[in-house]
């Protein structure tokens, strides 16, 4: 699967396939979750000050039966203005090109509290393309696995309160442990807890209503305001405990039963292979007894042939055998035949009778 920058120069992608349009701000490892989805490092990503997607990125990949492009975009807020509106329009460019898409918006944190400037690049753009919510998966990246045991209720109530005109519930909210990237069980199984979310999605239409805010000052005025907010609910927690409460626990039950249908998936697949192995192992013995069976046959049949032949060889033989007797017997019977001639006495001479007068 090709794997390019979206320019004006290949707008040509088909837009009957479905997106998966992976939004957040510089440094919340977009690149690297997207990298997960494809199933290779397909997307640059590194530990960085700054911005290390530059322009949208794309990868065709299949999710089940399914045909995806998935799009690795640039982060919106960046400290020059400039930089600001060349991420908006490549945001624009991914809409465009795969407007019935799902929306995978991904938020980093400071010590576990979400980013203010993500939640205001959320809402940007949120304003201007209204997401779904069949079609949106809200991923809390990159978190220590050490964490409170009421952290996912917590910043389930917090985004419910922060994020503007969006249902967040534990169906479309994935929390991310910060794991080793080199190791290939767990990416295997950070794969495992995003696909959970996303097969729960459905595509949808995404068409712009307005524009994505984009101004510098309008930004840092609704980052404050975030903050602000935040602090206010952090500081009335006993407020929303039972909503807290209620939220840890369902997310609890979720996971467990997400983890109970990854069990029971695995057994089913632990019994397959073993059916597999068995019917492999009765294939390779059947196999075996059939290639000495043919063995066999064929060294019955090169006997057969090496007979023929040999059969073939004396009937040459006998035949060249024959022709010479009979060429030996035609010879002696003209031998024969003059002999015979040669032997047989001449018949006498006849007298001529005299007249009376000579």
């Amino acid at each position: 699967m090709d794997h390019g920058k979206i320019t004006d120069k290949n707008d040509m992608v088909t837009i009957e396939q479905c997106g998966l349009i992976i939004l957040g701000n510089s440094g919340v490892g977009k690149s690297f979750l997207a990298n997960v989805f494809v199933g290779r490092e397909a997307f640059a990503h590194k530990f960085s000050s700054s911005s290390v997607t530059r322009a949208t990125e794309f990868e065709e990949i299949e999710l089940g039966d399914l045909p995806f492009t998935v799009f690795n975009i640039p982060g919106l807020i960046e400290a020059e203005q400039e930089r600001i509106d060349l991420n908006k329009r490549e945001i624009d460019k991914a809409f465009s090109l795969r407007p019935n898409s799902i929306v995978m918006f991904v938020f980093g944190h400071q010590g576990g509290r979400i980013c203010e400037e993500d939640v205001v690049a959320f809402n940007a753009i949120n304003a201007a393309y209204r997401f779904q919510p069949e079609s949106l998966v809200l991923v809390v990246n990159g978190l220590p696995k050490r964490r409170p045991s009421n952290y996912e209720g917590s910043t389930l109530v917090l985004l419910q309160n922060l994020l503007q005109g969006t249902s967040v519930n534990n169906n479309n909210v994935c929390f991310l442990d910060l794991i080793n990237v080199n190791d290939l069980n767990e990416r295997q199984h950070l794969k495992e807890k995003l696909l959970q979310v996303f097969v729960e999605c459905m595509p949808s239409e995404h068409h712009k209503e307005q524009e994505i805010e984009t101004l510098v000052d309008q930004l840092k005025q609704g980052t404050q305001r975030i903050k602000e907010l935040q602090a206010q609910i952090e500081a009335e927690q006993d407020k929303y405990k039972k909503e807290i409460e209620e939220g840890q626990r369902v997310f609890n039950q979720t996971m467990t039963n997400h983890q109970t249908e990854i069990e029971s998936l695995q057994r089913s697949i632990q019994k397959q292979d073993q059916l597999y192995a068995e019917q492999q192992c009765r294939y390779q013995e059947e196999n075996k007894r059939y290639q000495l069976e043919l063995q066999d046959l064929r060294r019955k049949a090169e006997e057969a042939q090496r007979y023929y032949e040999k059969l073939r060889q004396e009937q040459e033989i006998k035949q060249e055998q024959l022709r010479a007797a009979e060429a030996a017997r035609q010879h002696a019977h003209a031998m024969y035949q003059a002999l015979l001639a040669q032997a047989a006495p001449s018949p006498p001479a006849r007298r001529k009778k005299k007249h009376w007068w000579k």
